[in-house]
Order: C-alpha cells, then sequence, then structure tokens
C-alpha cells in the first residue's frame, strides 16, 4: 500500500534559557592618559564571542567592552576617556538541548558603575543578563494520498499550512560618512563618542528585507585652537538589505535584528582636515520566512473490499496567530539632584529598552519594562565641565494576541523610534520618546498522520447481519463520510440515494442508507 507524501519544514523552539551575573575587575589607567579627579560617566556594551552546547548546557564566552568618561587631575581638568574590556564566561542550563541546535544569544548591561580607587586605579563592576534560546528546523512528513486511490474511499481535507522557506543566520554592515558643519570647528581630539539607532523600518521586497534607519551620532572633541570643549550631535540615515532570493512581500517573515556595534570615528575630508565622521554599524540578523500553502491531507480511509487498519501519529504544525506592534509614547520631566552641577546644555542622549517580564492575558500580551536614558550635559562648573544624568520611564503595554487553545512560541523585538530630550532650566529637563513592541505569535496544531496500514479480509458474516436499508438521523458534528464508513457504502450513493446537493447536513436532518457490497 503506498501513500503520497511530502515534507516540510517547520521552526521548533526548543526553550529559552536566562542568567544574571556581575562582572567585578579592577582597572589601571593607561600611562598615556592623566589622573583621575573624578568619573563623570561609565557605559558599557555586550560581545558574545562563542558560544558552545555540552551536557544540556550552554557555555557562552563574551566580553564588556566599556568607556569610562572622567575629569583629569591636571592643571587643565581636561575631559579623558578610557576604554577597557572584562572577559567573562557563563554557563545556563537548558533542558533538551543538543548539539546542533541553533542557539540566540542576546546580552545587556543592566547596571554598570565605576568607582575610584586612586587617581591611577579603577574598580568595573557591571550587572548583565543573557537570553538564550535554542531552537532547530524540523522535517514533517505529511500524508497526502494513496497512490492506489480507485480502489479505497479517501477522506481529504484542506488545511493552510505554514511551511519554513529560511532560517539562517547573518550579519549586517553599513558604513556611512557625514561630514561637520562648516561653522564647527576641527575634531582635533575626539574623547568620546556615542551611538543609536532610531527609527528602524523593515521593507519586505522580491529579493529580500530593505532595512532603514537613523543614526543618532554624539561626538565630544577637543579644538587644538582654543582648547575647547565641543559636543556635536547628528542623526546619519542609513540603509541595508537582507538578502533572500525568491522572497515574496506577501511571505510571513521575522527578521530578528540587534545592532551589536555602533563604531564612530573623526576621519580627514578631501582637504585633509580632521572633518569627516566615520561610522560603521554592526547587526547581527536572524531571518525566519514562511510560505502560507495550502494542502489537501489524508485523513482516513476505508475499502468496501477489505477491512484495513491504518497507523497513525500526531504531528504539530504551526499557523499563525498574529504579527503585531505597539507604539508607545512616553514623556516625563525630570529634576536633577541638589548636589549635581547645573545643566548648561545638552551634549548627547542615548536610550535602552530592558523588558522585565511579559505575561499572557485576556487579550493579548501584556508587556512590563522600562526606558533608561542616558543624558550628559555641559556644565558652567570649571572644575567639573561635564555632568551625566539618568532617567527612567515605565513601560506598560498590552499588544493584542488573540486567544489559542494550544499556544505556541512567540518573539518580542523592541526599537527607540524618537527620543528627544529639551533642557527646561538650569535644573530641570523633559524626555519624550516612542517605542516601538513587535511581537510575532503561532499557535499549534495536531494533524494525525497516517503512518501505514493493515489489511485484513471482510467480516462477511458481520456484514450480512447489517440491514441493507436504514433510516437515519445525523448527530451533531456528523459528516456523511463518517456515517459511510459506518455502514459500509460510499458518501456518492448516499447523496444519490437522497437526492442531496451538499455534504454538509444540519444536526437532525433524516437520511436513507443503502448498504454497499464490492461485486
Amino acid at each position: 500500500m503506498d501513500f503520497i507524501r511530502q515534507t516540510i519544514k517547520r521552526n521548533n523552539q526548543k526553550g529559552k534559557g536566562y542568567s544574571q551575573l556581575t562582572l567585578e575587575d579592577d582597572y589601571i589607567v593607561p600611562d598615556v592618559k592623566s589622573d583621575m579627579a573624578r568619573i563623570i560617566h561609565t557605559q558599557g556594551k555586550i560581545q558574545i564571542d562563542e558560544s558552545k552546547i555540552s551536557n544540556q548546557s550552554l557555555w557562552i564566552s563574551g566580553r564588556l567592552n566599556f568607556v569610562l568618561l572622567y575629569r583629569s587631575d591636571d592643571d587643565n581638568k581636561k575631559l579623558e576617556a578610557i576604554l577597557g574590556t572584562i572577559p567573562f564566561q557563563e554557563k545556563i542550563l537548558m533542558d533538551d538541548l543538543e548539539d546542533g541546535d541553533a542557539v540566540r544569544i542576546k546580552g545587556q548591561v543592566e547596571d554598570i558603575s565605576a568607582s575610584m580607587i586612586n587617581s591611577r586605579k579603577l574598580g568595573i563592576r557591571a550587572v548583565i543578563n543573557l537570553e538564550a534560546v535554542a531552537e532547530n528546523t524540523e522535517n514533517v512528513e505529511m500524508t497526502l494520498g494513496m497512490e492506489q486511490g480507485r480502489d479505497y474511499q479517501q477522506k481529504l481535507s484542506r488545511r493552510n499550512i505554514m511551511v519554513m522557506t529560511e532560517n539562517r543566520k547573518d550579519v549586517l554592515r553599513i558604513r556611512k560618512e557625514s561630514d561637520i558643519p562648516g561653522s564647527r570647528p576641527n575634531m582635533d581630539e575626539v574623547i568620546f563618542t556615542s551611538g543609536d539607532i532610531r527609527n528602524l523600518e523593515q521593507n519586505p521586497t522580491n529579493d529580500g528585507i530593505l532595512i532603514q534607519g537613523e543614526a543618532y551620532v554624539c561626538l565630544i572633541y577637543r579644538c587644538r585652537e582654543d582648547d575647547q570643549i565641543i559636543c556635536y550631535e547628528t542623526m546619519i540615515p542609513f540603509s541595508g538589505k537582507v538578502e533572500s532570493e525568491g522572497m515574496d512581500p506577501k511571505d510571513t517573515y521575522w527578521l530578528d535584528i540587534v545592532p551589536t556595534s555602533v563604531e564612530v570615528e573623526a576621519r580627514e575630508d578631501y582637504d585633509g582636515e580632521p572633518r569627516t565622521i566615520g561610522m560603521e554599524i554592526i547587526f547581527d540578523i536572524q531571518l525566519k520566512i514562511w510560505k502560507e500553502q495550502e494542502m489537501e491531507i489524508l485523513e482516513d480511509f476505508y475499502s468496501l473490499e477489505k477491512k484495513v487498519i491504518p497507523e497513525k501519529e500526531s504531528v504539530r504544525l504551526e499557523e499563525l496567530l498574529v504579527k503585531n506592534q505597539a507604539k508607545i509614547r512616553l514623556g516625563d520631566t525630570f529634576k536633577l539632584e541638589n548636589s549635581k552641577e547645573k545643566m548648561l546644555q545638552i551634549c548627547c542622549y542615548r536610550g535602552d529598552v530592558t523588558v522585565e517580564n511579559t505575561k499572557k492575558e485576556e487579550g493579548g500580551l501584556f508587556v512590563e519594562g522600562f526606558l533608561k536614558v542616558h543624558i550628559l550635559y555641559m556644565t558652567s562648573d570649571e572644575y567639573m565641565p561635564m555632568g551625566h544624568h539618568e532617567a527612567f520611564l515605565p513601560i506598560e503595554q498590552l499588544i493584542e494576541v488573540p486567544e489559542s487553545d494550544n499556544p505556541g512560541w512567540y518573539e518580542l523585538q523592541t526599537d527607540i523610534q524618537q527620543l528627544q530630550v529639551n533642557l527646561l532650566d538650569g535644573m530641570e529637563y523633559e524626555v519624550k520618546a516612542t517605542v516601538n513592541l513587535s511581537v510575532i505569535a503561532f499557535e499549534d496544531v495536531r494533524i494525525e498522520k497516517i503512518l501505514s496500514a493493515e489489511e485484513v479480509g471482510l467480516d462477511m458474516e458481520e456484514l450480512q447481519n447489517q440491514p441493507g436499508f436504514v433510516g437515519y438521523v445525523v448527530q451533531e458534528n456528523e459528516s456523511l463520510w463518517d456515517i459511510a464508513k459506518n455502514y459500509h457504502t460510499t458518501v456518492e450513493q448516499i447523496m444519490r440515494t437522497n437526492n442531496l446537493r451538499e455534504e454538509e447536513l444540519p444536526r437532525g436532518s433524516k437520511i436513507m442508507i443503502v448498504k454497499e457490497i464490492a461485486s
């Protein structure tokens, strides 16, 4: 007995793992740098170098790259910056993790601080969060029908199946340049740089996904002509493309795009003057694409000539519940503590979104977290020319997701669309922001797949004892197929006998059944 089969691919999210660790290390100020008088600001970024799977454990190796801005202890009270690295290794236990599984890892700095041990030595302490998602691509074989279809009565059902056509990692690099305005002095000595991604958009095309956005770039540099400290900020538009041959804009896709690095440096222009900003953005990419395919699935079969006993197994497929977005507008006014130096000018600012909790509620997925905004500002104090302040804006949002009896996996992605910090007076400022929350959610669908069947002879005595004519009342959720199989006839025979035009009959319908025996 031969069956017609087709193999499709589905994404199997096996599990998620989390870990929080504290990094502490001492760091010596390089000899080329001045002594420290006071630390102004410290910021850090997680870089994942390697991951290995061993005994249902994920070993992660990486580093915390940090930059520290401080005021020097010399006569000029100069601003200086130190770049440093703290390596780490962490183990995350994950059930059912196997060699060959694809693992996506995201790292986020929850908190970082620096303290002066002496003028040449400092202590760095950071709390970092690691999230790992393990998944693989499964091949699922579906039974579509039978080769000897004329000998059997087949029950076929049409299903719209989500077939995964692509699931891969990639790296997107974008390089851009921008010149500073002529009214600005040369960037003779760059002290500190900061880069942030805003207004990120994804647009599917026939051969991939177009990525567009803006990079918020801030530089703090020194002009040698008058030893003046200059803050310069600008928005640099950029675009790039994640290639995917054969993609249709109508396909369902999910692009997990994480900016792992935004490098900013001063370069010489065509005249040899340091007036060009060079920027390189590196995105880690995880691309998934599904095509919706209508398929006829063989659910059951029988024969009028012999008795067949099918062997079945339950297979799991996935159907899209929703792909949705929610934009949250945030805003508040903040005041500096009395111990802080007054603001003279906002220099630069950047934001980080932290999701603390997600839970499924009636109507959707409830997201809790906060937007943390770091602000560097110029002061009027010559002994402390720059200050730093942090603002926290809470996030609470319900993203609409339909209810499901068999919810499957989902993913959530956050990005900052807009961020603005406005100075109100020397001790007060306001923050306005728009944060985008994107979610994709699937539900599990169980289908009974026919593996094989055993054929045995008909019990003719039992068949002869069944009545030749039966008056029957259709029950709830009962199809003509079920009735025909139970009474050893065919759907076509029942329809001819009762002059029916449609197979669907409401509950309580009365029909006549004639037993059919193959010759």
